[in-house]
């Protein structure tokens, strides 16, 4: 009963996206819904999305688990790439633009901030505050999916200056707190061991390191983000619980 529950959940869901995919589209270029010219016309990520690709797991207009549907539609918005579970929940974005890129980033917000490797500011170097609860009282913000932090609104404008410059700051900084104590010894991608084809390849995406066994592999992080962090992510928690667990044996 639960699986035809859940079937019918996700064939009512198709449905309502296939027809806002539809009136979305003008009627000379249409093509019906689900044909392969319209999942391909959906699919085709946009090359010049700049950041990090876009780690989150749900469409954040549907709810839908990415994947769930087909391949993600992937789109560039204001520089930054976001990611749909079909074509028609562009529609619905466009239509509240601001208000989904807020949802947006609050979701990169909670989803980084546990990783986050300064206590400092990325462009003056002060110390970022926190108050007698632990709870941060700078400035979050985020820049093409990724959490930079401030020690008030005046350093966004310095960090707009050269953001390159501050984002391989901060990723350096990933890499050095996260690098000691990397999580898997195998690659998230192939599963083969890493050092086995040569020097590991370091990539830093949501404010996460990730290692892999060659340059064919991080193709995968551009394709499915948020599986392989997923990978990473689960690998840190149950290390820390194994290391929970032991020491207090």
């Amino acid at each position: 009963m639960k699986s035809l529950i859940a079937i019918t959940t996700m064939l009512a869901t198709t449905m309502i996206c296939a027809a806002l995919l539809a009136a979305d589209a003008p009627e000379s270029i249409r093509a019906p819904a689900g044909t392969a010219e319209s999942r391909q016309a959906q699919t085709q990520p946009d090359k010049k999305a700049a950041g990090d690709p876009y780690t989150l797991s749900t469409c954040i207009v549907s709810g839908e688990k990415l994947g769930s549907m087909g391949e993600p539609v992937v789109k560039k918005i204001d520089g930054r790439e976001v990611r749909f579970c079909c074509g028609g929940c562009i529609r619905t974005f466009e239509k509240s633009k601001d208000e989904y890129l807020k949802k947006i980033d609050e979701q990169i917000i909670k989803d980084q901030e546990p990783l986050y490797p300064l206590k400092t500011c990325v462009v003056e170097t002060d110390d970022l505050l926190f108050d007698a609860d632990g709870k941060f009282t700078g400035v979050n913000y985020v820049h093409n999916n990724r959490l930079i932090r401030f020690c008030c609104g005046e350093c966004i404008e310095g960090f707009k200056a050269d953001p390159d410059k501050f984002i391989a700051k901060l990723n350096e900084a990933v890499a050095k707190q996260q690098g000691e104590d990397y999580p898997l010894m195998t690659c998230p991608v192939s599963g083969e061991a890493l050092g086995s084809m040569g020097k590991p390849i370091e990539k830093v995406v949501a404010n996460r390191l990730v290692r892999f066994c060659c340059s064919g592999c991080t193709k995968e992080l551009e394709k499915n983000p948020a599986a392989v962090i997923a990978k990473i992510d689960e690998a840190r928690k149950a290390k820390t619980s194994n290391a929970g667990g032991k020491a207090n044996q």
